[in-house]
């Protein structure tokens, strides 16, 4: 059964955000990514890499970020831009 609100498919994996959430969560990994690289680079040109600093944790909570129809849901992300409904809406007895 199709999540009651949601979009027809295909659905984007943004979509399963409010808007900017998911660019938000691309920005968080990037942070992480480009001091992971930097330390790689370092490695790579036979050094010791300095102490990668500390990225500040974000959370990302799903009654916070995601509307109520692609929280009900477990969805397949594996193809970002056709996100699949894994299993069907919770139903509330």
């Amino acid at each position: 059964m199709w999540p009651a609100g949601a979009p027809p498919a295909p659905i984007h994996i943004s979509q399963l955000y409010h808007a900017g959430v998911y660019e938000q969560i691309q920005a968080a990994i990037a942070r992480v990514a480009a001091g992971l690289q930097a330390a790689e680079q370092v490695m790579e040109a036979g050094e010791r890499p300095a102490v990668i600093p500390p990225v500040p944790a974000t959370i990302f909570e799903a009654a916070a970020t995601q509307p109520a129809w692609a929280r009900e849901c477990v969805w397949d992300t594996g193809d970002v831009n056709d996100c699949r409904l894994q299993t069907a809406p919770a139903v509330l007895a």
